[in-house]
């Protein structure tokens, strides 16, 4: 029988479970020039811009005002905003997702359509949802220090990050 549907379900499961070391994720050259030095980083007041911070990895430290649990493999959820690609990408509890991102005048910054891998883990699934839930609800930030704080429409903190 000609089964078409069963050959790309089986390539997406296959392509979905696939994770070379779910701890770690090497970086890129572009990643590591990128990543702000200390000094760099120091100075970074609440006004400063997001597009300084380009392509650095962010760790989830905060999700909804609680300390950020760890997702699977005891890895805390992450978040890389690409610049030049205007995509955002990172760990969300349990799969990796990627996405546009929209930054806007005055701290303005939503994540319409996020996608994520669909595999099923012991291990943080209800952290993942979550964080997506958190990613779904931004509409501003700003930048503290060495964080980048997510804000809801009402102006409530639903995620915190700090540099990696």
């Amino acid at each position: 029988m000609n089964r078409p549907w069963l050959f790309c379900a089986m390539m997406l499961t296959l392509v979905a479970c696939k994770q070379s070391n779910p701890g770690a994720e090497p970086a890129t050259e572009n990643e590591a020039a990128a990543t702000p030095t200390n000094s760099e980083s120091d100075d970074a007041g609440s006004d400063a811009s997001l597009e300084k911070f380009m392509d650095a990895e962010w760790v989830l430290s905060e999700l909804e005002g609680a300390p950020a649990a760890k997702g699977a493999g005891g890895k805390s959820p992450t978040l890389t905003l690409h610049g030049t690609e205007k995509r955002a990408s990172g760990f969300a509890g349990c799969n990796r997702f990627t996405g546009g991102y929209e930054l806007g005048d005055e701290g303005t910054l939503r994540f319409p359509g996020v996608a994520m891998t669909m595999m099923a883990c012991p291990d943080g699934m209800e952290l993942e949802q979550s964080y997506s839930k958190a990613l779904g609800a931004t509409t501003s930030y700003e930048i503290e220090g060495n964080s980048l704080v997510l804000k809801a429409e009402d102006g409530r903190v639903v995620a915190r990050f700090d540099l990696s």
